[in-house]
């Protein structure tokens, strides 16, 4: 919790905006260029056309409520089905998979956890729930499991910085419901063996959560570029994209309808700001 180191009283009057500004400007003076190419980690700059179309379009939509997307303001509405449609597309959603938008990475990550219990608890009575971390996982797994009654099994060593996918292995019991993995976790730059997680994973029919949403909705497009690569030079066929089990993204959340659950019940997963539901990498 934040605390000041003097309490701010509630001001008995207003002040005039260009005081405000100042102010503003004043508590800006020490943080850091949202642009600057150090600033890695909480902004993402796409270039000065990139920007000034972002603030106009916010500047359009400032007072709008995306509670009252289906009434006051259905142009949102719009806007989160497109881009839902474009990220279920990017990582190759089943079919039938839907989503919605969240409000970030604990949020998501929250949605993941309490869906994959109550799944697991429905469709398996698990009870005592578990999932599996590496050593370099979120922090926040383990804020949330606590909220929502999950024992974290994280691993105690990674070999040269990435999941200890023996460990994990090891590691899954029949109260295990979810696997995490790392594209890159922070502040590391390896990339965990997302592949081979998502393949103990899918041999225990449990799923699978990939982290962090900045990196994973770049994978794809990295994957069909290397691939592009392969088949000029080697002419060899292009193969079909790969399907990691699920993965989160910046943007949606997805739910997919699937047989594999054994009832044909609605599988739902989420990420950061969405997870969207895959196969098994191929």
């Amino acid at each position: 919790m934040l605390r000041n180191s003097e309490q701010t009283p509630f001001p008995a009057t207003g002040k005039p905006g260009d005081a405000v500004l100042r102010e503003i400007d004043q508590a800006r003076a020490n943080d850091w260029d949202w642009f600057s190419l150090k600033n890695l980690t909480a902004s993402y700059y796409g270039g000065p056309d990139v920007a000034e179309l972002a603030k106009e379009a916010f500047l359009r939509h400032i007072g709008d409520n995306v509670i009252h997307q289906t009434g006051l303001h259905p142009s949102v509405r719009k806007y989160e089905t497109e881009v839902i449609d474009m990220v279920k597309d990017l990582f190759n959603a089943p079919e039938g998979a839907t989503g919605t938008i969240t409000t970030g990475g604990s949020e998501s990550i929250l949605m993941a956890l309490k869906t994959a219990r109550d799944r697991a608890r429905e469709l398996s009575g698990i009870t005592e729930h578990q999932i599996v971390v590496p050593q370099s996982g979120y922090a926040v797994f383990n804020k949330l499991c606590h909220y929502l009654g999950i024992e974290v099994v994280q691993m105690d060593r990674s070999p040269g910085y990435r999941a200890d996918v023996a460990g994990m292995r090891d590691a899954i019991t029949g109260n295990t419901i979810m696997l995490v993995g790392s594209a890159p976790p922070f502040p590391l730059a390896n990339v965990d063996p997302i592949a081979e997680i998502a393949a103990l994973t899918e041999a225990h029919g449990i799923w699978m959560q990939s982290m962090p949403a900045s990196a994973a909705s770049c994978c794809p497009s990295r994957a069909r570029s290397a691939r592009r690569c392969r088949s000029s030079t080697s002419r060899s066929p292009a193969s079909r994209r790969s399907r990691p089990i699920c993965t989160n993204t910046a943007i949606a959340t997805a739910a997919a309808r699937s047989s594999a659950d054994g009832n044909g019940g609605e599988k739902v997963v989420h990420g950061s700001g969405g997870m969207i539901p895959l196969r098994a990498a191929q």
